[in-house]
């Protein structure tokens, strides 16, 4: 299986708000840094490099337009699940791109589904499933 898996980051600079400004990282300076890297953003460099044929996005505010730019999405399906304790509500998209033949499952991050009730966890993972089985 590993020798089938990839991971990469959907945005190879870390957000502003998530380190930089914590670690008293002038904003503009860093503004300067996430301009230089923007060309590494995008399903482009993930697909060119590793011709994948399911991509699993775990960014919820991920701008899908700007990430699958030059890319057309079919959604497949959407689900939403029961509502958490913290009153988030876990998501699932499967998408394809067109022509490219490549299933692209847009999820909860792994640390936001480490704070949903078991019941929610399981869920997230059936669906998961269920997407990758092309369950409807």
């Amino acid at each position: 299986m590993l020798s089938s898996f990839a991971w990469a980051n959907v945005y190879p600079v870390a957000t502003y708000s998530h380190v930089p400004e914590k670690l008293g990282i002038q904003a503009d300076y860093w503004a300067s840094v996430e301009k230089g890297a923007a060309h590494l953003s995008g399903f482009k460099n993930v697909y060119e490099i590793f011709l994948p044929k399911i991509v699993i996005l775990m960014y919820k505010n991920c701008n899908l337009n700007s990430y699958f730019d030059g890319y057309q999405l079919e959604i497949i399906n959407k689900t939403k699940g029961a509502k958490t304790d913290t009153n988030k509500t876990p998501f699932s998209y499967k998408l394809r791109t067109k022509g490219e033949d490549v299933d692209v499952l847009h999820l909860p991050h792994p640390r936001y589904i480490a704070t949903c009730t078991k019941t929610i966890r399981d869920s997230i993972v059936n669906t998961v499933v269920g997407l990758v089985n092309g369950d409807k």
